[in-house]
């Protein structure tokens, strides 16, 4: 807990307060249901679901199918008997067999509890006395409330607590996050509503339902790792490239670092950040199409070689047009190698008619390349790497984000309190990395 800011824990303190009343609340008109099998059923299949997580690309949360185990124990056992099978996954599935730290099993309870006490004031009002599941309009508008409680509190509050200690918007979260299997997570609660119903038709016949939670568990998790290998395949085929050329195989790294400072101190959102960084990572993919000869010569370039070395960042941006993940970015690549003057390339943009991703990406590039060792030459000390800036700002590169540059690095070397040797530079550490 204590790794967490102050305002982290003032959140997570808050969602235990209300979670614990809640919890309270719901347990004070708690009657042990008379046949206990079905929630024996939905005990196990909730700590299957909850052992069984998907991890999600931002933060350290995850996304599960116990959703619509949760929805049918409402519906079938109401609200306090009901929150006893959440209580017990979580328990079991978490605080035993993954042996996650105490406030992680405390937070995620004290969320199931606010959802369902939410969820449960439509139940109790709405519902009428007639034991059949959806059996008048004002209960299937009950229904409706219940399953939006249960929809939007998990995922709302564990988005907002990973925004708050990962220190990135809400809604960065929620997109990375939450929204691209929304549709998919929309299945969950009518597979729970699904498990209801057939219960009370024929009991044996919910094992039909258990197909379902399986199906998109799977969608979950290939989705998730779809997204995660095919950043890394292209990470690494960038690491590849540079090797292949005679550049370090982290000089991506390094540049994303810088270009992630810069983009910050100017203020961009969280989204667009993410969008530099990638496209920081991923600017020189386009060398894929550049033959060796012309990537390794030593000397100057032919007419016609340069003319092949210019494609690259229009391969790199058609590249990356054709993955949706990387669609935004792919701007940003086409364009780095503009000059603010006009006399860069492709498409001889000038000024701010350059992205200012690109803009970024040009600078942070060019300083890592002046400081870094090649194999042909030794890297310069970075202070004649930011005077070289300095010469170019307002020709070459963009006199602001020259600037920007440059106020970091003096920033963090009288921060480090000596000059950095010749090719180290300055390491310009990334949002939420530690310290050296």
């Amino acid at each position: 807990m204590s790794k967490y800011s102050p305002q982290t824990r003032l959140f997570i303190f808050l969602v235990y307060l209300l979670g614990t009343t809640s919890a309270a609340i719901l347990l004070r008109s708690l009657q042990i249901p008379t046949d206990l099998l079905p929630l024996g059923i939905l005990l196990c299949l909730g700590v299957a679901a909850e052992y069984l997580a998907v991890r999600l690309p931002i933060g350290n949360a995850s996304m599960t199918v116990s959703g619509g185990v949760y929805f049918a124990a409402i519906l079938l056992l109401g609200p306090a008997a009901g929150f006893v099978v959440p209580v017990l996954s979580l328990a079991i599935a978490d605080g035993i067999l993954r042996r996650r730290t105490w406030y992680r099993v405390l937070f995620n309870i004290s969320t199931e509890a606010l959802m369902f006490a939410a969820g449960g004031i439509p139940i109790q009002l709405l519902f009428d006395q007639d034991p059949r599941l959806l059996s008048s309009t004002t209960e299937a508008l009950g229904l409706l409330l219940a399953a939006t409680a249960f929809a939007l509190i998990p995922n709302v509050l564990v988005s907002a607590v990973v925004a708050l200690s990962e220190k990135i918007s809400f809604w960065t979260v929620w997109r990375g996050n939450h929204q691209p299997l929304l549709l998919t997570y929309a299945a969950v609660l009518p597979t729970g509503l699904a498990f209801a119903i057939l219960w009370q038709v024929q009991p044996l016949s919910v094992v039909l339902t258990i197909v379902p939670l399986v199906a998109i568990r799977q969608s979950f998790e290939i989705a998730t790792r779809l997204r995660h290998e095919t950043e890394e395949a292209l990470y690494a085929l960038v690491r590849v490239l540079h090797e292949r050329d005679g550049e370090t195989a982290d000089h991506s790294e390094r540049e994303a670092r810088y270009a992630e400072k810069i983009a910050r101190r100017l203020g961009l959102t969280d989204d667009e950040i993410r969008v530099v960084v990638q496209a920081a990572r991923l600017h020189d993919i386009g060398k894929v199409g550049v033959r060796d000869s012309v990537l390794r010569k030593a000397g100057p370039l032919t007419d016609e070689e340069w003319a092949e070395m210019t494609k690259h960042p229009v391969i790199g941006s058609d590249i990356l047009n054709h993955l949706s993940l990387f669609r935004p970015g792919a701007k940003l690549v086409r364009h780095h190698h503009e000059r603010y003057d006009g006399k860069g390339y492709p498409d001889g943009l000038k000024g701010e008619e350059i992205p200012l991703g690109s803009r970024i990406i040009a600078v942070a590039d060019a300083f890592d390349a002046m400081i870094s060792d090649r194999p042909y030459r030794k890297g310069i000390p970075v202070d004649e790497a930011l005077r070289r800036l300095a010469a170019e700002a307002g020709r070459q590169f963009d006199p602001v984000v020259v600037g920007t540059l440059i106020k970091i690095v003096t920033e963090e070397l009288a921060e480090a309190g000596s000059e950095n040797p010749a090719g180290e530079g300055p390491r310009l550490k990334a949002v939420g990395e530690d310290s050296a």
